[in-house]
């Protein structure tokens, strides 16, 4: 009986896990209430849900994807073209990375490297056996810090300010859909889906930001946003 090649799954096992951090960063967002989990998918759709939240994390994704293909290769063989497609698959990571993680997350970049080197140096062409406590010990940690990241993270879509003419109340969330009757939100703070009746009144929107300063900077905007583009600026709510 053949054992399972997980070489010949690869499309199921992608598909499969962005399924699942599409499904934890949508449950993370919504403090994990089922109720409003499916009021936000009723609002802005499944593809549009999954396409966020892969683009929101693709940069945690495919750190730990790299991270986890070494230390793969760590214990197995590989002729020099699979050792220069890794090299060049290491730096199209990087500059994944680079373009859509915060600023505050570049040391991802220097760990992938540098463990990239200490692989090639020390272990590529090299018969080593893994140690089975060890490797369980890494896959622990690596998901224990991957979904603290994931699941620590913000919506995927923009804070704003929401004013309705008439009223005085500001209310602060994430726009789900707006036409010309209702306004869903999903509140900052308490997490849960409001529908805003317009009312014919005009509906100011402003976008808005967590932190500010040194802490935007380092959470919000990727790093190559600093070295080609001038950075955004909105006011903190």
């Amino acid at each position: 009986m053949n054992s399972w090649n997980w070489e010949e799954h690869a499309t199921l096992i992608i598909g499969g896990t962005s399924t699942v951090i599409s499904l934890l960063r949508l449950l993370a967002v919504t403090h994990f209430d089922p109720e409003t989990a499916f009021a936000v998918l009723q609002s802005v759709g499944t593809t549009t849900v999954i396409i966020g939240t892969l683009l929101a994390s693709i940069w945690v994704v495919v750190a730990f994807i790299g991270i986890a293909i070494m230390r793969y290769f760590m214990h197995h063989e590989l002729s020099s073209q699979y050792r220069t497609a890794l090299d060049c698959a290491v730096f199209a990571g990087c500059v994944v990375i680079l373009m859509t993680a915060p600023a505050g997350a570049m040391l991802l970049i220097i760990i992938i490297a540098a463990m990239w080197m200490h692989v090639r140096r020390s272990y590529l062409g090299m018969e080593v056996r893994p140690k089975p406590a060890r490797v369980f010990i890494e896959f622990v940690l690596g998901t224990a810090i991957a979904l603290t990241i994931l699941l620590a993270a913000y919506p995927w879509m923009p804070l704003e300010r929401i004013r309705i003419g008439g009223q005085t109340k500001v209310h602060t969330g994430y726009v789900l859909r707006a036409d010309g009757e209702t306004i869903v939100v999903l509140t900052d703070k308490r997490r849960r889906v409001e529908y805003l009746a317009r009312k014919g009144g005009a509906v100011d929107r402003e976008l808005c930001n967590h932190h500010s300063g040194l802490e935007a900077a380092l959470i919000d905007q990727p790093i190559l946003s600093y070295l080609f583009t001038t950075s955004a600026e909105y006011p903190r709510c």
